[in-house]
């Protein structure tokens, strides 16, 4: 009888810690949380904040752009900004990689990254910057 007690207790007991047992419908914590699994290798979007660049320039010559944001956490590093000009429209996607042997604190990381762009053609571009949660947006205009 006394072992039954015991057993009743240990049960009911694990079954009111959050984490120990989840219903179909109930999701652990590590299931909320908001980072992105990623395996090794893979590149993610990150949060941006702005693309600052001069406003005009001359047609054939490269043109600095800086994009800076956050890394969800210090288990992130900057990897690239992809440049990608489709017809007057040129978009940056920084994008970066994350450490699972990393144990970080949730956390945002500023980051500053510049990278050079040549536009070939005269007119008005649009800048889209790609990121995590929203896209941010700039004009310049090539003569």
């Amino acid at each position: 009888m006394r072992y039954f007690a015991i057993i009743l207790l240990i049960g009911f007991g694990l079954q009111n810690i959050p984490g120990c047992v989840a219903g179909k419908n109930e999701k652990t914590a590590k299931e909320e949380s908001t980072a992105v699994e990623s395996k090794p290798g893979d590149l993610q979007k990150i949060y941006v904040e702005s693309a600052e660049s001069v406003t005009t320039a001359t047609a054939g010559e490269e043109v600095v752009m800086t994009v800076s944001g956050n890394l969800p956490s210090p288990a992130y590093k900057l990897e690239r900004v992809e440049v990608e000009i489709k017809g007057k429209v040129v978009e940056l996607t920084p994008l970066a990689s994350f450490d699972r042997s990393v144990m970080a604190a949730q956390m945002l990381v500023p980051f500053t990254e510049s990278v050079k762009v040549k536009l070939p053609k005269a007119g008005e571009y649009v800048i889209r910057v790609i990121g995590r949660n929203e896209n941010r947006e700039s004009r310049i205009t090539v003569k």
